[in-house]
């Protein structure tokens, strides 16, 4: 009876059920405090905000439209929130104190470009006004509030015309200045220009005149691949693509008479396209979009009569107000296209 309650015992200590200390209690090693995941940027929220401000310094919807899509270009931060609310400040004392003259060139091209406004940007403004200011009733016939400030700056000969803008040696001096001017940046182009009917005469049109500096700050932002290969990667930068555009014009622009049963014009009909736009609008930095009409349209201009060519110039300027009208719309409801576009070019 003994031998068998040892073994019974000995087979209980080998088991583990007798003759070793009670396991410990498993207990839970409180975690250390988390900390919570910061709030994602309201970027729609922080827009707001702004337009709000903005609205009441007395901006137009036109410079809030601006900022508001240069701050939701991918730079959504408390920080950069408060560099457009300086900017938003700066913009409405200097339109308080100095008026509109030069204001939208200096808004589209020097705000979008780095988000702030210099005491240069200021003093531009302030000698350009001084000078429309002393000629309101002879300056009356020129259509853009920027005329002369598309490189950012004003020569002698601008400051005289816009002092006397009546004198028409002074009409063709600036025309010489300009194609001057875009010849050292792309020749081809000033010797297109200078076939125009608009541009070959001795009397130019003040409107022609515009459109043509306008074409030439076009040309200021473009710039050449440095390779060849270079046109065929994804996500082409605009000035690239603004240069490239050039080309296409200048190649295939000038109508050959031989491929034509009846008299066509011995210009560029794609560069006198753009003329046309530039005439009625005011370009964008890297218009692409402006230079892609007048490439559409330059092949009516040479099939067409005069009442075509008529109805062209209209439809040209309707188009790229359309285009950008929408463009406009998409941006503000961050249309789902716009997201696919931006998604392509993350990924591609």
């Amino acid at each position: 009876m003994k031998k068998k309650f040892a073994s019974f015992i000995l087979i209980l200590m080998l088991s583990g059920c007798i003759g070793q200390a009670p396991a410990p209690v498993q207990t839970e090693t409180p975690s250390p405090t988390q900390t919570p995941s910061p709030t994602p940027f309201d970027s729609s929220r922080q827009i707001a905000e702004l337009e709000n401000y903005g609205t009441s310094l007395g901006l137009s919807q036109e410079i809030l439209q601006i900022l508001r899509s240069a701050y939701s270009g991918g730079k959504a931060s408390e920080e950069y929130k408060a560099l457009v609310k300086d900017v938003m400040l700066s913009i409405s004392k200097i339109r308080e104190r100095y008026g509109n003259y030069g204001f939208r060139v200096l808004v589209t091209k020097r705000v979008m470009e780095d988000m702030r406004i210099t005491d240069e940007d200021k003093n531009i403004i302030i000698e350009y006004e001084k000078i429309l200011e002393s000629n309101v009733t002879q300056t009356e016939g020129l259509k853009k509030d920027d005329f002369t400030l598309e490189d950012g700056k004003q020569t002698d000969l601008e400051k005289s015309y816009l002092a006397n803008p009546n004198n028409s040696k002074l009409d063709e001096d600036l025309r010489n200045y300009y194609l001057e001017e875009i010849e050292k940046i792309y020749p081809d182009v000033s010797k297109e220009l200078k076939k125009l009917p608009e541009l070959s005469t001795s009397k130019v049109d003040k409107q022609s005149l515009e459109a043509l500096e306008d074409i030439y700050g076009l040309l200021l932002t473009a710039k050449p691949y440095k390779n060849y290969n270079d046109r065929f990667k994804s996500n082409i930068p605009k000035e690239n693509e603004t240069w490239e555009a050039f080309e296409l014009m200048i190649s295939g622009g000038t109508p050959d008479s031989k491929d034509y049963s009846y008299e066509v014009p011995k210009y560029n009909t794609k560069i006198q396209a753009l003329l046309w736009i530039a005439e009625q609008n005011e370009f964008k930095k890297n218009d692409t979009l402006a230079q892609s009409i007048a490439m559409d349209n330059g092949l009516y201009i040479t099939m067409g009569d005069e009442q075509v060519r008529a109805a062209i110039y209209k439809d040209t300027n309707d188009l790229l107000k359309f285009f950008r009208d929408t463009n406009m719309w998409q941006l503000e409801k961050d249309s789902i296209y716009l997201k696919i576009i931006r998604w392509k070019q993350k990924f591609h």
